[in-house]
C-alpha cells in the first residue's frame, strides 16, 4: 500500500450517478503537490477530515495520468494528522 502525507489545499466534491458524494483532493508537501481521489464509501467515514487545511495521511494506490503532471493516489482510508 502506497502513502502520502501533506495538507489540503483544494477540496472538489462532486456527485456520483448514485447520488452519493466522492472528493477530489490536491494534497501539498513541501514543493509537490497530488491529487488524492476519494470515493465515497471513504466520504462517508472520514467526513470531518476532508476539509483545506488539514494534514492527512492518506494510504491507498497510486496511479499515473498521462493528462495532467500531477500524481494521483486513490485512497483506501484517510486519517488527520495533528501539527
Amino acid at each position: 500500500m502506497d502513502e502520502y502525507t501533506g495538507t489540503i489545499t483544494e477540496v472538489v466534491a462532486i456527485k456520483t450517478k448514485a447520488d452519493e458524494t466522492m472528493c477530489f483532493l490536491i494534497v501539498e508537501s513541501g514543493d509537490e503537490a497530488m491529487e488524492v481521489v476519494v470515493f465515497p464509501r471513504l466520504v462517508k467515514h472520514r467526513k470531518a477530515v476532508l476539509k483545506k487545511g488539514k494534514t492527512i495521511n492518506a494510504k491507498g494506490k497510486f496511479h499515473t495520468s498521462e493528462e495532467t503532471d500531477l500524481k494521483k493516489l486513490v485512497a483506501d482510508d484517510i486519517e488527520e494528522i495533528m501539527v
